[in-house]
């Protein structure tokens, strides 16, 4: 990784980065997903016993779902 002679060309070249990656649709929808998977990894681990049982339900309805659509196209 290059070295960045001061913060704010390490800023600018972030900046940079972003607009790039963000002028991809596919990129962009990749990133959103990877971001809230990490975020759900994280709120699993902080997460009280309540909020686990609700994302349990959760979870149980998006495989049905998944489940149904991939009956329904086979």
């Amino acid at each position: 990784m290059s070295d960045y002679k001061t913060p704010s060309s390490q800023i600018k070249a972030s900046q940079e980065y972003r607009k790039r990656i963000s002028t991809d649709e596919e990129k962009r929808a990749h990133r959103n997903y990877m971001n809230g998977r990490r975020n759900a990894r994280s709120f699993i681990k902080k997460a009280k016993v309540e909020d686990l049982q609700e994302m349990k339900q959760l979870i149980a309805e998006r495989e049905n779902e998944l489940q149904t659509e991939k009956t329904s196209t086979d």
